[in-house]
């Protein structure tokens, strides 16, 4: 139909649950932007829409926050090589 796929989610299985909010989940959360990576290259987007987690009411803030900032640095060296 000549239509361009554009963006796709970015982190589809942990964004919107524990993703980098969640100590302990950062792992899973870099193999979900690794993955998404892949099939945004194979449909040609260029843009991921990620969300980071939800807020985990049992997390200060401020570590919650810290994990987001490290996270999302190492999520953009993975899309890098993309």
């Amino acid at each position: 139909h000549g239509l361009a796929c554009v963006s796709i989610t970015g982190a589809p299985r942990t964004g919107n649950s524990t993703g980098l909010t969640q100590p302990g989940a950062e792992a899973a959360f870099l193999d979900d932007i690794e993955g998404a990576c892949q099939v945004a290259k194979r449909f040609g987007a260029e843009n991921l829409i990620t969300f980071v987690g939800r807020v985990q009411p049992d997390v200060p803030w401020e570590k919650q926050r810290e994990q987001i900032v490290e996270g999302l640095k190492k999520a953009g060296a993975i899309a890098e090589k993309y």
